[in-house]
């Protein structure tokens, strides 16, 4: 039977009725107790929650995984500059090095803090290889010897940590262990990245 129809409207039927009926009842199921009885609409609905959650895991995992890696590059780019510093350290404390240098004519003591003391001296600076801002001419001369450049970015220091610097390798003796140690500073502010140490080279002689 068919009823309320006029002009505008759709007509109403039992069918249709209860297709509301049905209708409104699955909106109400959504709403029903998470721990419903399994194949009902609830239950299904918590299935499509963890579903969901599932996808946004899979979403955001990458995400952050890439964020730290993104982080952890940026560090070890920071930490690249100090390293070469140091390698540069390593390189004028070097018997390769030292060998070609006045060093090798004053030295008396043969101690960490007697060479630590000549390289910081202006006769011992001047020895010191080129920055990486040096001239590409410079640049060729330090490869065709096979000697480091230091970080222009990077300042070598004595003793103790430089305020005015930012990233710093300060070197210090131990003489007491006959040993160079090198405390690696991305800030003056912070406490070292990292600290090495070598034993110090000895001339026996002054050939």
């Amino acid at each position: 039977m068919i009823t309320g129809i006029g002009e505008g409207h759709v007509p109403v039927t039992s069918a249709s009725r209860a297709a509301a009926a049905i209708s409104q009842d699955r909106r109400i199921n959504f709403q029903r107790d998470p721990e419903a009885p399994a194949g009902s609409d609830a239950a299904r609905v918590g299935i499509g929650g963890i579903q969901l959650r599932l996808a946004w895991m899979l979403v955001l995992v990458p995400m952050i995984a890439i964020a730290l890696l993104s982080a952890c590059s940026t560090a070890n780019q920071q930490d690249a500059d100090l390293q070469q510093a140091e390698a540069t350290a390593r390189y004028i404390t070097s018997p390769r090095h030292l060998r070609q240098s006045m060093y090798v004519s004053v030295h008396e003591e043969d101690t960490p803090s007697e060479l630590l003391s000549y390289l910081f001296s202006s006769l011992g600076a001047a020895e010191w290889p080129y920055t990486t801002d040096a001239s590409e001419m410079e640049k060729e001369q330090a490869r065709s010897i096979g000697m480091p450049l230091q970080p222009a970015n990077v300042a070598i220091v004595l003793m103790a940590v430089d305020a005015r610097a930012g990233k710093q390798i300060v070197l210090r003796p131990d003489d007491g262990k006959g040993l160079i140690v090198a405390d690696a500073y991305l800030a003056p502010d912070q406490a070292p990245v990292f600290t090495s140490s070598w034993p110090m080279p000895k001339f026996r002689d002054r050939d």
